[in-house]
């Protein structure tokens, strides 16, 4: 999450420092083992699909147009 933090709001200062953290934080994930992978259905897909469009359009333009 400080990967994330840093990228999103002090890009310029620690953009380095910043994927660095998130590399770290995406790696212990997999090693400890917390991530389980199964089936998921269409349905779930579309609707995260929709949800990190909208959420990157909200990250750079402000708003969502329908």
């Amino acid at each position: 999450m400080a990967g994330v933090f840093r990228l999103l709001f002090f890009r310029k200062e620690t953009s380095n420092l910043g994927w660095i953290l998130l590399v770290i934080g995406i790696a212990l994930v997999f090693l400890s083992g917390g991530v389980i992978f199964c089936s998921t259905s269409l349905w779930n897909l579309l609707l995260g699909f929709a949800a990190l469009i909208s959420g990157y359009k909200l990250l750079n333009e402000g708003r969502i147009n329908f």
